[in-house]
């Protein structure tokens, strides 16, 4: 916030960059917003999967590992939205007891269930590294 308030100075003036300090930056808000805007760039994803072409879609699936090197499951989508072809990231999820395959596809299942989306419209694909 120091250096916001610093570059706002420079480049707005004083009477400008003082109105930063009105506004509140604690972690919990900052934090709350971005899962709010991710929250709802899920919902668009997913609801122009359901808008798709025929409702068919294809999904990638591949296994990385974050800064604490824990598995992690990443999920990206292919569709097509109106005249487009849309390629979008869609889930990031932990791996929390195996990366054996049984593992990873009851964490696909569960997000399906959750979000209402048809299995048996997918063309699946899973790179293992």
């Amino acid at each position: 916030m120091p250096c916001t308030h610093e570059m706002a100075s420079k480049v707005f003036g004083d009477d400008q960059a003082k109105k930063l300090s009105a506004i509140s930056v604690s972690n919990n808000m900052v934090s709350r917003r971005v899962d709010d805007m991710a929250l709802d760039i899920l919902h668009q994803v997913l609801m122009e999967i359901k808008e798709s072409l025929d409702g068919k879609f294809s999904l990638q699936f591949s296994e990385s590992c974050d800064v604490a090197s824990c598995a992690v499951l990443l999920g990206f989508v292919c569709y097509v939205h109106q005249t487009q072809i849309k390629e979008e990231f869609l889930l990031c999820k932990n791996l929390l007891v195996t990366t054996m395959g049984e593992d990873v596809i009851d964490i696909i299942n569960g997000f399906f269930v959750k979000n209402g989306l048809d299995l048996n419209c997918v063309q699946l694909v899973y790179i293992y590294k």
